[in-house]
């Protein structure tokens, strides 16, 4: 077994990072999933796209970066191979309709 020797600041920022990341994951499904319903019922029009957004600061990463703009089918890939936001741990970018 191996022991525990993380200081307890460090397993804090794991478990806001973790939870963060994991919470904007089910948010970015469960908007898919609403627009997804929303094309089915008629709401929105077949073939619509969605748009990757970033948080431009002076945060902004190299791997979310080339992703600002970019868009995809509601049930496609962005460039790269990513399903949508988050890209990574801590990723600030959300997505929208084109």
């Amino acid at each position: 077994a191996e022991i525990d020797t993380a200081a307890p600041e460090d397993k804090k920022a794991r478990a806001e990072t973790i939870a963060r990341t994991e919470s904007m994951t089910a948010v970015h499904q469960g908007q898919r999933e609403a627009w997804n319903q929303a094309v089915d019922e008629g709401l929105l029009p077949e073939g619509v796209k969605r748009t990757w957004i970033v948080t431009p600061d002076d945060k902004l990463c190299p791997i979310c970066e080339p992703l600002d703009g970019e868009e995809a089918d509601l049930d496609g890939e962005y460039p790269g191979g990513f399903e949508a936001p988050p890209a990574h741990p801590n990723c600030r970018c959300t997505e929208g309709l084109a």
